[in-house]
């Protein structure tokens, strides 16, 4: 081989070796370089890759790669107790009041506001007239669970089901009678509504959806508020996560009640989201 031919596959190697250092520093291997979040939404959702964009957009310029994560929601709460994420995004719960969660700001920009609400296949009429009423909700939703502890009824049967697409199948095959969800939750999961005709909605409480971030990326709170007013001012964000309105007798975080199934009206705050171990009526 040729001198220069050697010198040639010299260099390129040593070029090679040091692109590949460059690019080793903003990968996962290198926490420095990193910013980890969970977040309340499916990850390819247009909800959650519209929000992940706009992270990224504000953490890119400082050199810091964002790394986005579904978890469960028990799994997200330990998380976030020992530190290891940056941020959750979509949260509808207090992680200071409610967990003990430490070292986190919440962002003050609304991403949605979620109705949680019955859906039933039987109207408000029929409902009254059956003895045992099948209800499911989803088991990941902190909300939910909490809700349901509050059914006085205990004829109520209360089933907790692991995705909202087979709590529908359910109800279309008969083997549930409702469920509890919101709207902008369903939308987000993406199954199709208009698969299942007959089924009557009950608004119950409309709860705000919010960015905690940690505090050692405080600077960056005001920037990102900005980017995320933005966002949601947008008609189509607005259209397709915001209910605008609260639903129990225009107060917001009220829990409504439908006549069968929920019998009395709550303050979400005081009862259903009081602290854990806190005594509830």
């Amino acid at each position: 081989m040729k001198f220069h031919e050697q010198l040639f596959r010299c260099w390129l190697g040593a070029s090679l070796g040091l692109t590949a250092t460059g690019v080793g520093a903003s990968v996962p291997g290198h926490p420095h370089n990193l910013v980890h979040f969970d977040i309340a939404f499916r990850k390819d959702s247009d909800a959650a890759l519209r929000l992940i964009s706009t992270f990224e957009g504000v953490f890119r310029p400082m050199g810091m790669q964002v790394v986005v994560e579904y978890f469960p929601w028990r799994r997200g709460i330990e998380e976030l107790k020992n530190k290891r994420l940056d941020g959750s995004i979509g949260r509808v719960d207090d992680l200071v009041t409610l967990h003990g969660v430490q070292d986190y700001v919440r962002l003050d920009v609304p991403l949605l506001y979620a109705t949680l609400a019955l859906w039933c296949n039987k109207d408000a009429r029929r409902m009254k007239a059956l003895k045992q009423p099948r209800v499911a909700y989803l088991e990941s939703s902190m909300l939910a669970s909490r809700v349901v502890q509050h059914i006085q009824d205990k004829s109520v049967q209360v089933s907790p089901v692991h995705s909202y697409r087979n709590m529908l199948v359910m109800m279309q095959r008969d083997r549930m009678d409702c469920l509890l969800a919101s709207a902008a939750r369903l939308e987000v999961e993406s199954p199709d509504l208009k698969q299942f005709p007959g089924i009557f909605r009950h608004n119950l409480v409309t709860m705000p959806a919010y960015v905690w971030l940690a505090k050692k990326h405080e600077s960056t709170k005001s920037v990102l508020e900005k980017e995320l007013r933005q966002l949601v001012a947008e008609k189509e964000w607005k259209r397709n996560y915001f209910e605008e309105t609260a639903r129990c007798g225009g107060q917001f975080e009220q829990l409504c009640p439908d006549g069968r199934i929920f019998t009395r009206q709550l303050k979400v705050n005081e009862e259903i989201m009081a602290p854990a171990g806190a005594s509830s009526p």
